[in-house]
Formats: structure tokens, sequence, C-alpha cells
């Protein structure tokens, strides 16, 4: 079967890349890199620094090197609010999640968009005939919060308690 053959569908997503795209593409991509919604936060704005920048600079090393140099890591902690300490933490977790790579964004996370039509077209091939990577058959434990809020690992299962309920019919007048 031919690209051109295989049935599509549209679904159109109003966004620009001055407003919220680099979150929804990230959004979108969250079973390949596993971020929370606050990791999602700092790499969208590392994301829309690239972006900004990447109308000026054309070297796509260079460009990963200024974005994460020190001067604009500040100022993507101080726009998305976040303390020193914090940021550091999550800065490490963008790199275990390999969202950062030998100290630049991995280029997988990095949407190739094209201005000439105001457009971003991403299409999502589902290939059943292909072998199925080993990441993406891991599936990571969910972490359920404590009565502190603190999260734990492997939850013990709580008995789900069944309740029966009673289901009148009403008539179009609203009586029983």
């Amino acid at each position: 079967m031919q690209i051109n053959e295989i049935p599509r569908s549209t679904v159109k997503v109003p966004t620009s890349p001055k407003t919220d795209f680099f979150k929804y593409w990230l959004i979108f991509l969250k079973p390949f890199h596993h971020l929370t919604d606050r990791e999602i936060d700092l790499a969208t704005a590392f994301l829309k620094k690239r972006y900004e920048l990447s109308k000026d600079i054309s070297n796509d090393d260079l460009l990963d090197k200024i974005v994460l140099n020190e001067d604009y890591k500040r100022e993507i902690r101080t726009e998305v609010g976040i303390t020193l300490t914090h940021f550091q933490v999550i800065m490490g977790k963008l790199r275990n999640n390999k969202f950062i790579q030998d100290n630049k964004i991995n280029p997988r996370f990095i949407p190739r968009i094209k201005e000439e039509n105001g457009q971003f077209l991403l299409l999502v091939y589902f290939d059943f005939t292909a072998p199925i990577p080993e990441e993406v058959h891991e599936v990571k434990p969910e972490k359920k919060a404590t009565k502190r809020g603190r999260k734990r690992k492997n939850p013990v299962e709580e008995p789900v308690k069944e309740e029966v309920v009673e289901v009148q019919e009403i008539d179009d007048e609203g009586n029983d």
C-alpha cells in the first residue's frame, strides 16, 4: 500500500509556536518520553526558546549550545517560575528521560516547523508489521499519592467496594 492510498483522518488543532504548540507537541509524545506535567512545562520552554533562536541561527549545533547555556537556562527558569534547586532536579529528569542527551535537546523531540504556509503537519504512521522497540514495551509503574502528598511506588491495591444503585425510569413529563 502506498502512502497516498492510506486512509487519512484529520484533526485540526488551532495553535501557534508563540502559544501552546510545543506543549501540545510534548503531550502528544508523552508515551515516548514519560515526562511529568512540570517536566513538560520546562521542556516546552526550552523548545520554544530554541524555535525563537532558530529564526536567526541556522546551524543546529550552535543553536543547541546556545539554548542550553547558563544565561538561557536562567531566563527559562525565571519564565517557568521555579527555584534553582527544583530546576536542577527537573534538568536531571530531562536527562534521565533522554529529552536532553549529550547536553543538547534530543532531535527526536524537536518538531521541524516550516513556516511557509502557517501550518505544521504531523503524519502518524502506525506500522502494524514492524517490530516494536523494547523502550515502547517498557511500562513504568504509576506512582500514587499517600495521605501526606508524597508519591509511593507499587501501591497496594485496595479492594473495590461495590454499590447497588436503583435506577428508576422517568417518563417525558418527569414522573416516576
